[in-house]
């Protein structure tokens, strides 16, 4: 049996960073009309803290979000690029071109994104 009281923490970072290939799932349980089409045809939704762009052709993801954020609670002062808790609202511009989500939690937060290339355009 293992002692794990007398396991050492590690608190050093990893020398490996991770990217997020496939999201499985779409939030309806609380949402509705949260699935769009972008202006070239792509799927456009969110799930837990991502904004998620499928090419239906490819079966191929692109995320808004998933990158690594400072270590903290979801409830602190968040200047992050991307959201730290749970995508409750979402939208699309009338051009199709431009995502809105809107981050529920203690800070909630929206986020304005590009859905070309997945890059913020705003967030307040």
């Amino acid at each position: 049996m293992v002692d794990f009281f007398a396991v050492k923490l590690n608190k050093e970072e990893p020398e490996h960073e991770w990217e997020i290939e496939h999201v499985y799932g779409y939030r309806t349980q609380d949402c509705n009309q949260n699935c769009r089409y972008s202006a070239d045809g792509k799927v456009v939704y969110m799930t837990a803290a991502l904004g998620v762009v499928l090419d239906k052709e490819t079966g191929a993801q692109k995320f808004y979000g998933g990158k690594q954020v400072e270590s903290g609670a979801k409830s602190g002062s968040d200047e992050s690029q991307f959201h730290r808790d749970d995508i409750l609202s979402f939208d699309i511009s009338a051009d199709r071109k431009l995502a809105v989500t809107g981050q529920a939690g203690k800070t909630p937060s929206v986020h304005v994104w590009s859905v070309e290339d997945q890059q913020q355009v705003c967030f307040f």
